[in-house]
This record gives structure tokens, sequence and C-alpha cells, in this order.
């Protein structure tokens, strides 16, 4: 092709221009000139289409899982829309309610929970059952009571994990329970903080006192009492 080989930069800008072109409808002026080197470049063309073919397959796979994780939460937005404009909701409230779900809903990132996964009802009972074994007894057995009854009774410790555990995500500001509401279930905490209200005991009536509970903290463990 009558190129200067002492320039390396050129060659190398060149060989590189090259083999781009293989993967774009582009073209240069360096082509084969003998059966050999015609063979290298459909060699290259082939391995060029399928190399691009399955770029291009997985962008957009990608995209459109993109698209339908964001479906529903664009869904939910518009029936919100119709809701306001269908009840004649006021502009100043209906802002505040959009805002509200803007900051706190749609912005947030929740643990992934059994019911969130579809699939999950299809499995034969004894799967489910074997399943909800593993997630929650790592959590129950923070309480000693319950690792102590592990070793006497597991039967029992599988059909609490069964029937009576379930996983729940918060939003910020959002209530779990109200004060002086009577209390039926025991909380574990296992991400993020919230803050415990309570009556003072020592003090004037309507005094408050705040705590504030953690990962690995446990609410309302006197309901198993």
């Amino acid at each position: 092709h009558d190129m200067d080989v002492s320039d390396m930069a050129y060659c190398y800008t060149t060989a590189l221009h090259w083999s781009l072109t293989q993967f774009t409808p582009a073209s240069m002026e360096v082509h084969p000139h003998n059966s050999l080197e015609r063979m290298y470049t459909i060699l290259v063309l082939l391995c060029a289409l399928v190399v691009f073919s399955s770029f291009v397959s997985s962008a957009s796979q990608a995209i459109t899982s993109l698209r339908n994780m964001n479906a529903e939460q664009q869904r939910q937005q518009l029936l919100l829309r119709n809701y306001f404009n269908e009840n004649c909701v006021s502009s100043e409230l209906g802002n505040r309610i959009w805002a509200f779900f803007k900051q706190k809903h749609f912005a947030l990132k929740k643990r992934v929970h059994e019911d969130d996964i579809t699939l999950l009802p299809l499995l034969p009972p004894y799967l489910v059952k074997g399943l909800r074994e593993e997630v929650y007894f790592p959590t129950l057995s923070k309480l000693h009571f319950m690792f102590q009854l592990m070793n006497k009774d597991w039967p029992a410790i599988s059909r609490i994990c069964h029937q009576a555990c379930r996983e729940r995500s918060l939003l910020s500001k959002q209530e779990l329970f109200a004060m002086s509401e009577f209390a039926t279930t025991v909380h574990f905490v296992s991400s993020g903080r919230m803050d415990y209200i309570t009556e003072a005991k020592d003090g004037l009536p309507g005094d408050q006192v705040n705590f504030q509970v953690s990962d690995g903290d446990i609410v309302s463990e006197t309901v198993l009492w």
C-alpha cells in the first residue's frame, strides 16, 4: 500500500481506522490485494458482525428492562394525576401531595420483599416454607427465647417463620404505629433508623421522650409476653 512504515503513529492510526470500519458501513483506502488478505478481511467482517450484533442486542435489552422497571411508577403517577383531575382536587393540595410522593415514594429504593416477586407463589409449599425459614430465622434468633426454642421445638420456629413473619418498608416520616395504639406485633429493624416516641413516665402530662431505633433493634417485644 506504499505506506511509510517508519511513521509508527500513521501506521497505528491507519490500522485502528481499518478495524473500526469493519464494524460500520464506512470505507477507507486500505483494501485487500490478494486472496490471503481478502480471506482475512472476510473473517474480520464475520467476527465484527457477531460482536456488533451482540452489543446492540445487549444495549436494547438493557434499555427495555429499564423501561419496564419504570413502567409501574409512571402508571401510578398517571393515575394520581387523573384522580386529582376527576375529583377536582385543589392545586395547592395536589402540589403538596405530589411533592410528598416525588420526594418520599418515587425516589424510594426499598428492599426487595417476597410480595414483589411474582414467581414465588408458583413454588411448591415445601420450598416456600424453606425459603421463609432461611430469610426470617436469622432475624428471629436475635430474641434469646427464639434461639432457645430452636433447640427444643424447631417445627414451632418453622411455623412462626412461615405464618407469622412479614417484611415491610416505610417511607420517611411515615408512622409504623401511633402512640397509645394497642400493640399486636413485634417489629425487628433490619435497616435504617426510626424514632420511637412515647410519653414520659416522670413528667407533666403530654411530655414525650424520643428514642432512636436502628439496625438490629427490636420494638414492642412485650407483645410476646
